[in-house]
């Protein structure tokens, strides 16, 4: 009797001293990569920010605390762009909640208010579906918008005034404008901030 409870006892410890490993293997593995991949993320947003003011010399990091964070739900980055000694524009990275997780936008509005660039950063959306938002097909239709229009996202289904959401794709269509409406608000706190030190 003994040598079955011997033979059942066994395999239970040699899977519990797999997962141990195989647990310990993933966490060091995640140790070792982690700066890298947070380097690759720091890589892309820079230059997204130049793709969307390829002409800006420099970018000077604003602080987010100053803005009110229930205008600007998901900014987690601010900064002015500017060329020589004039200011240009202003880049705003916000991440809202999509389908399969926060969508990641880096957005640039020039210092007329217009939206001049959107770059959707790594996500989690399904492929080849809620990645659309990616596209400059959906991306164009909130460019070149003022800063005062309405970014409300209605299902490509809907007749109603908006922008259509990428069909099959509506939560994270949605995601992408609420992160430009974080922008603009942050954007219009910026301006207000400026109108009140004159």
């Amino acid at each position: 009797m003994s040598s079955v409870n011997r033979n059942k006892v066994n395999p239970l410890f040699a899977l519990v001293a797999i997962a141990l490993i195989m647990g310990a293997i993933l966490g060091l593995t995640n140790l070792a990569t982690a700066d890298i991949i947070t380097e690759q993320k720091l890589a892309k947003a820079e230059a997204s920010r130049k793709a969307i003011f390829p002409e800006a010399q420099d970018f000077f990091v604003l602080d987010v605390s100053q803005f009110n964070e229930e205008e600007t739900p998901g900014l987690t980055d601010a900064y002015k762009a500017v060329r020589g000694d004039k200011e240009i524009g202003y880049i705003f990275t916000a991440a809202n909640r999509g389908y399969a997780g926060d969508v990641p936008c880096v957005i640039g509005i020039n210092t007329d208010g217009i939206i001049v660039g959107i770059e959707v950063l790594d996500n989690k959306e399904t492929p080849g579906l809620g990645t659309k938002i990616e596209e400059p097909e959906f991306l164009n239709t909130l460019t070149g918008k003022e800063s005062t229009d309405s970014f409300d996202i209605v299902a490509s289904y809907e007749k109603k005034d908006g922008i259509s959401a990428v069909t099959g794709a509506t939560f994270s269509s949605k995601a992408v404008a609420n992160d430009v409406k974080s922008a603009v608000s942050a954007y219009h706190q910026l301006k207000e901030g400026e109108d009140h030190g004159k």
